[in-house]
């Protein structure tokens, strides 16, 4: 059967981009595969999603881009607590 491939490409602070990569690891594993490269002070992390349809794809990063953005939220919530302390 045809296999599907996605690629993400996040750039950003190293520290969030392994944060990153540590959620994908930990949830999307059987998917996903992500790596990062170190750009000047940034990290560039690859993300590639793959399945077996492309309904099923679109699902997947679907759902992983939830994810992102509860992430992301996350860092900003924590930053705003930070900064009122």
């Amino acid at each position: 059967m045809t296999n599907y491939d996605a690629s993400i490409k996040w750039r950003g602070d190293k520290e969030i981009a392994h944060d990153l990569k540590k959620v994908i690891e930990s949830n999307y594993s059987q998917f996903m595969n992500a790596s990062i490269e170190k750009i000047g002070d940034d990290a560039e992390l690859t993300i590639i999603a793959s399945a077996e349809t492309i309904s099923d794809l679109r699902l997947k990063i679907d759902e992983f881009l939830v994810c992102l953005i509860n992430f992301e939220t996350s860092i900003i919530n924590n930053d705003t607590d930070q900064h009122e302390r």
